[in-house]
């Protein structure tokens, strides 16, 4: 805002001079066209373009070369001065307006700012010079800043910034004596620069305005805006100034359409005769029409005059533009130069009018056009600048410049001239319009790796003290780390107590680590138990927090917090000792604390602030910190870490999101972004993070990130490259996709000099749909602007294809061969003659039952007669799944490509024939009671296809198949589902009591599914990157490490999978009947042999299901109808084909 007001400002100052100095030579009309200008500055707020030519550039610089640093570079003269101005009241002599609270309150903030300034100083390894860059100076004066370090930094005191109280470790008048010796020597004062300047004058170190400035914290202005007080009187002045523009109009036109007498019409427009008029005039927007005088109305030559003129404007579309100056007017109302801008727009286009009608009449009648102008003067009050309406006749006073423009005849601009006023123009709008180019184009945070010693799968706990860093692990296999460097280098923690290892053999499903040693355990040993173990190896049992306590525990400002039962509590780290604090209803998804404060969020609540000083919740609430974290928290589902981290540090927080990492200033007005989430692997959609530690950087902060997947990330600025890589790449998808976005950030990390962005059509927007996310992405490419990689699972790619809007990728597939990839696969997504699409990873359709009962079966009818075999014999649930959804989903897995063609030819024979085995096999279920139809366990599915078709919580798969026979249905003989390459699936589920397993039944029988379809945009402008990327995802390097949703198209990377962790451990698993029965399932590593009968299945590949996602809708949602609404076949089927027609057509 500030940069349009400045801006629009310099640019309207700038057309009035000009006009001045081009008044009656040039063009009025190319002169009206310069206000257009002003006009689009004014409406058009958003920067679509940077512009190192813009004067905000130019002001900034000029601002921060005479800006003086902050007073805290010699903060120690704050509370000096105020000690002189207490010592003068005391001897009786002038103090000035200071009060003897206000110095008392001038002394504090002395203290703390003196405080911060040391604190930064301070070199023995605790936190310093954490707050944002640039936050404190640096002391000016060496002797002084040696003299205070002795005073201020005492052996073994501990850095905490200003909260503490600085009378424990500083003596005042010790202080004041040395501040005093020192003035002698330098007689000096502290200059805006932050420099010692002679002057003679020890009591101006600081004048009483100074004082009064730095007591109050900044000028009242300033906080004025900082609390918004501005913009909700911008928005009170837009609306009274609206309602009055509105009323005007309307009053107007009301008035004169009472009291008007029709004339006739001209061209278009209607013109009528009223007397409540002083001036002809143009009035309306939509439908506009001529008013004229009386007086106009009944002499001919003033009539003709009078329409010629109105008519012109008419053509001139000035009524479009009065109504457009009337709204620069009503937003920006405080603005002066604004309103000074509409009065000589409005004046030029009265000329610029006359200029027309005199061309249109010739120069013979011009003479007569000035006399009718000069005999219609207006007397009265002129229609004013907010009323939508032109007019004819004007004020006498305001007619001199009308009639001189008139009499010199028509302005006939030389080339010269008229290229002289484009480059103003041009130049001009160069130095206004645009968004300020960056004060700094170099430096960004660089993101690398940190080599741990041990490959954990993740830590639990994540730790700070100064450079002290710890890593916790849950595990009782994998020893804590720990780093004494500031995570430059880590080590395994050899200090830890056996009662802490012991500890951890138990299952532990929540842990927290204080920053100095001890740890708070949240354990399950036939109970669920809460144990604290303090540095010193003595443990506690929290009995408060003992049963289902919730996964909400921090550390900070030297105690455990945790929610337990809609309460919070303390935790004494040396004794166990605990208090209550507050009742909390609902879990949040995270805290954090500090010495003053603890912070307790809630997704979509927002954030509350907890005063520990007072001991009850802090009377102002942060809101604009609240809301932005409400929108970015989320529980995890049990899945470790959060999804967002909050890290106090003293007047502000840290706060670690998806979206990137912020800076906020309590009670401030902003979310300062820090790194920006989508560059780097913050912004790692569904990943979590496990902790958060700031350190000092050379120029500014270092941060440490411990994610949930077991990175640990380092970001350090680095001042010498560009602040946006040079080469960008854009990638797309719909919804979410957790390959893909695993994908994005790996590259990243490969490819630092590569800037990649990943969009999600779906992102969270109020309202959004599919179908609006799909015309938003069509509407981009269709301009040229679409994105480089497309993931093409949700888009509709058979009209893609057609419309040559994907790239052919045979060149890629080319480099591609059969003895490092599932090249079968990769050629299964084929359409017509190309290759436009690649799978990052395949799923296969399995059933599971007896052997004997399973070989042979591949068609869908055979499959109904298996299921109405089983059916006949009395056992209730078939196939694993009952509900209507669940059977139309797994029956598609092995069908659905077979609907319809590649050459998008649609198939009613064989979706007729899905859904009577469908209703077929439905039917044989219906004796399974009611209240188990819809009882299933699942577990979060990943961000994929998978889960938008067959359910969040992975109903579908063929593990929570078999997972849902065992415990609802253990009657079914057979389940099946999608075999995705998790290596439980083999440890004991599939085969569990001679069970044996093949492909599933179907229309498309032997075929996959591929899940991320990627594809490239054949009008990318990032080509040579778009290839690169589609390399890097289906490559071994990253198939092999992440964590896919299916078996990899890369067979390199498929066979590195088969091979054991070293951490992985056998164990059993329990599953507990509906009935109260008791399974046990030996989890084993998959044997060779069920490795080889793997290999076996995916061999036979040959064909993948591809089904467009609307035809699946649709087909789905139909049969549901079939399936529970008793809607017979043939009747489902007309309206499938009716919508998949038009759907087809389209």
């Amino acid at each position: 805002m500030l940069e349009i007001i400045v801006t629009s400002s310099i640019l309207i100052g700038a057309l009035i001079l000009l006009r001045r100095l081009w008044k009656n030579k040039i063009s009025s009309r190319l002169q009206y066209a310069l206000w257009l200008l002003v006009v689009l500055r004014l409406l058009a707020p958003v920067t679509v373009f940077p512009n190192p030519l813009n004067v905000m550039n130019f002001l900034r610089s000029a601002v921060a070369a005479g800006e003086a640093p902050e007073r805290s570079v010699d903060g120690y003269r704050i509370f000096y001065r105020a000690e002189a101005f207490r010592g003068e009241k005391e001897t009786g002599t002038d103090g000035g307006s200071l009060t003897e609270e206000e110095i008392d309150g001038l002394w504090a903030r002395g203290e703390d700012i003196f405080a911060q300034d040391q604190n930064k100083r301070a070199d023995s390894g605790e936190q310093a010079n954490l707050g944002k860059a640039g936050h404190h100076g640096e002391p000016t004066n060496p002797e002084l800043s040696k003299n205070y370090g002795e005073l201020a930094s005492p052996k073994g005191r501990k850095s905490s910034g200003p909260s503490e109280d600085y009378a424990k470790w500083a003596n005042r008048d010790t202080l004041r004596e040395q501040i005093s010796q020192q003035d002698k020597a330098t007689s000096g004062k502290c200059s805006g620069t932050g420099n010692l300047e002679s002057s003679g004058k020890e009591d101006e170190i600081f004048s009483l305005k100074e004082m009064e400035y730095l007591l109050e914290g900044g000028s009242r202005l300033n906080r004025f805006f900082l609390k918004g007080y501005a913009r909700y009187t911008w928005y009170f002045g837009m609306a009274v100034l609206g309602v009055w523009m509105l009323v005007c109009n309307l009053t107007f036109r009301r008035r004169i359409s009472k009291n008007r007498i029709f004339l006739g019409r001209e061209g278009e427009l209607s013109v009528y005769s009223t007397d409540e008029i002083t001036s002809p005039c143009l009035l309306g927007i939509l439908r506009p029409a001529i008013y004229l005088t009386e007086e106009a109305s009944r002499n001919t030559r003033h009539r003709e005059h009078a329409l010629l003129h109105e008519l012109t404007h008419y053509r001139h579309k000035d009524h479009l533009w009065a109504f457009i100056r009337s709204l620069c007017l009503v937003i920006y109302w405080f603005d002066p130069l604004v309103w000074l801008a509409a009065y000589f727009s409005a004046r030029d286009c009265e000329t610029a009018c006359d200029e027309g009608v005199t061309y249109r009449i010739g120069e013979e009648q011009s003479r007569e056009y000035g006399c009718t102008l000069i005999e219609m003067a207006s007397s009265g009050k002129s229609l004013g600048l907010l009323r939508c309406a032109t007019g004819f006749s004007a004020r006498k006073r305001e007619l001199r410049e009308r009639i001189s423009r008139i009499a010199g005849g028509r302005k006939r601009t030389g080339l010269l001239v008229t290229a002289l006023v484009i480059a103003c123009g041009t130049a001009l709008a160069a130095c206004t319009f645009g968004g300020a180019g960056e004060e700094n184009q170099m430096g960004r945070y660089v993101e690398t790796a940190v080599e741990l010693p041990l490959a954990v799968t993740s830590y639990a706990s994540m730790a700070q003290e100064g450079k002290i860093i710890r890593l916790a692990s849950a595990d009782a296999g994998c020893a804590d780390l720990i780093s004494e460097d500031g995570g430059v280098s880590f080590q395994m923690d050899a200090g830890l107590p056996a009662a802490y290892t012991l500890a951890k053999r138990q299952s532990v499903y929540s842990m927290e680590a204080a920053s100095q040693g001890g740890w708070l355990l949240r354990t399950y040993d036939g109970e669920m138990k809460c144990i604290l173990i303090s540095v010193g190896g003595q443990t506690a049992e929290i009995t408060e927090l003992a049963g289902n306590v919730g996964a909400s525990i921090c550390y900070g400002g030297g105690y455990f917090y945790a929610w337990r039962e809609d309460e919070i509590l303390r935790v004494d780290p040396e004794t166990g000792g605990t208090a209550f604090l507050l009742e909390q209803s609902g879990m949040p998804c995270h805290m954090a604390a500090d010495d003053e404060r603890l912070y307790i969020l809630y997704p979509g609540e927002g954030l509350r602030i907890y005063d520990l000083g007072r001991g009850e919740m802090a009377a102002e609430q942060d809101e604009v910190l609240s809301e932005f974290l409400a929108g970015e928290a989320q529980y995890t589902r049990g899945a470790a870490g959060s999804s967002v981290v909050l890290y106090p540090l003293e007047d502000g927080v840290y706060a670690l999101t998806h979206s990137g990492l912020y800076w906020h200033s309590l009670y401030g007005e902003e979310m300062e972004l820090v790194i920006d989430g989508s560059m780097y692997r913050i912004g790692g959609g569904n990943g979590n993070y496990i902790g958060l530690a700031v350190l000092e950087g050379e120029e500014r902060p270092e941060f440490l990130i411990c994610y949930a997947d077991g990175k640990f990330m380092r970001y350090a600025w680095d001042g010498d490259i560009p602040a946006v890589p040079e080469k960008s790449l854009r990638v797309y998808s719909v919804y979410e996709d957790s390959q893909v976005r695993q994908g994005v950030i790996a590259f990243r990390e490969k490819y630092p000099e590569i800037s990649v962005k990943y969009e999600v059509g779906i992102n969270g927007s109020y309202g959004m749909t599919q179908e609006d996310a799909l015309k938003n992405l069509a509407t981009e490419l269709a301009a040229g602007r679409g994105p480089d990689i497309l993931v093409m699972d949700n888009i509709p790619y058979g009209s893609y294809v057609e419309k040559g809007v994907l790239m052919d990728l045979g060149e890629l597939r080319q480099g591609m061969s059969d003895e490092e990839y599932f090249t079968s696969i990769i050629d299964g997504t084929g359409m017509g003659d190309g290759l436009y699409m690649m799978p990052v990873s395949f799923v296969i359709p399995v059933l599971a039952g007896a052997p004997e009962e399973i070989q042979g079966i591949e068609s869908l009818t055979e499959l109904g007669d298996l299921m109405e075999k089983a059916g006949n014999a009395g056992t209730g649930a078939v196939i694993g799944v009952v509900n209507e959804e669940e059977i139309l989903g797994l029956l598609a897995q092995s069908s659905m490509g077979a609907w319809i063609s590649q050459e998008g030819e649609l198939n009613p024979e064989a979706i007729e024939e899905f859904l009577t085995q469908a209703k077929r096999i439905f039917e044989l279920q219906k004796g399974v009671p009611e209240e188990l139809r819809h009882l299933f366990v699942g577990r979060p599915q990943d961000e994929t296809i998978l889960k938008r078709r067959f359910g969040e919580l992975g109903i579908g798969e063929i593990t929570i198949a078999a997972y849902n026979r065992f415990t609802i249905f253990p009657e079914s003989p057979f389940y099946g589902g999608y075999l995705g390459g998790k290596t439980d699936d083999f440890n004991g589920y599939l085969n569990y009591e001679g069970s044996s397993w093949s492909m599933l039944p179907g229309q498309n029988y032997g075929a996959c599914m591929p899940v991320s379809l990627l594809a490239v945009n054949a009008s990318a402008e990032a080509k040579e990157e778009s290839r690169l990327f589609m390399e890097y995802m289906l490559s071994e390097e990253f198939q092999k490490e992440s964590e896919l949703a299916g078996f990899p198209v890369n067979r390199k990377a498929y066979f590195g999978k088969q091979e054991k962790p070293e951490m992985y451990r056998e164990s059993p698993q329990t599953i507990w009947r509906e009935d109260g029965g008791i399974i046990e399932i030996e989890v084993s590593w998959p044997t060779e042999e069920e490795w080889k009968e793997l290999d076996r299945a995916i061999e036979s590949v040959k064909k993948v299901n591809l089904c467009d996602n609307k035809v699946y809708e649709i087909v789905i949602s139909q049969g549901r109808k079939i399936l529970e609404e008793n809607l017979s076949v043939e009747e489902g089927m007309e309206e499938i084909e009716k919508q998949l027609k038009l759907y087809l057509s389209e």
